[in-house]
């Protein structure tokens, strides 16, 4: 693989950018961020910045910074209870910025599309935008879920041996594999592996020090 002073001196590819990211920076939601929403100027910053090349681009990165996220909103498909994004657990919370973002995205592309007024033209900027619109209702599903969840009594789940174990695992390979995952998909997988960490918790099993403190890292909860 290139170094980051090679790419700097190239044409800059975005894809080889975003593996020296990968590879050298510990900011794994600057990584989504960036591989969601292309931004080559701030792409060039931060690996400028792991470089120590003095040199910037022209572009501040504070320009590209998400939005203000809203004080709180309404669950979207049960209009109710409302959702304080300070109320939700840290994936849940990546997620809600995300969304904001994407409304604010959806929102430039309808002032884009006023300006167009060829067919040609108009096509990938609608495509696009239902794109978005997808994304967003995705994202707001696992919101939505998450907000029925904590109105709703737990339902009995029955710990013995089989369960313990398949609880376990799942949290094993959901290690290995969140690495990989990004947005909507990325939430899912540690919304489901921070309901099997609650039933471990309440059928009183223990936790190995390092795989807690891998399982914290990831944002994942032990204080009930």
């Amino acid at each position: 693989m290139q170094t980051i002073n090679e790419w700097l001196a190239g044409n800059r590819d975005y894809a080889s950018g975003l593996a020296l990211l990968a590879k050298y920076s510990k900011n794994r939601i600057l990584l989504q961020n960036l591989s969601r929403k292309p931004v080559p100027a701030k792409l060039e910053y931060e690996l400028r910045k792991l470089s120590k090349t003095p040199e910037l681009p022209a572009v501040s990165p504070v320009a590209v910074l998400p939005v203000k996220v809203p004080e709180s909103a309404p669950a979207p498909f049960t209009g109710k209870p409302k959702i304080n994004p300070d109320d939700l657990p840290d994936h849940l919370r990546q997620l809600w910025q995300e969304t904001a973002e994407k409304y604010r995205l959806t929102r430039a592309l309808h002032e884009q599309l006023k300006l167009q007024a060829d067919a040609a033209q108009r096509a990938p900027l609608i495509e696009q935008l239902e794109n978005y619109r997808k994304e967003i209702r995705t994202n707001w599903e696992i919101i939505d879920t998450w907000a029925k969840e904590q109105s709703q009594e737990d339902t009995p789940v029955t710990m013995d041996e089989k369960r313990i174990s398949a609880n376990r695992k799942y949290l094993s390979e959901g290690k290995k594999s969140i690495a990989n995952l990004f947005g909507a998909p990325r939430a899912k997988k540690l919304e489901a592996m921070q309901r099997r960490i609650n039933e471990l918790l309440a059928a009183g099993e223990k936790f190995d020090p390092e795989n807690q403190k891998e399982l914290e890292e990831l944002g994942m909860k032990f204080d009930g």
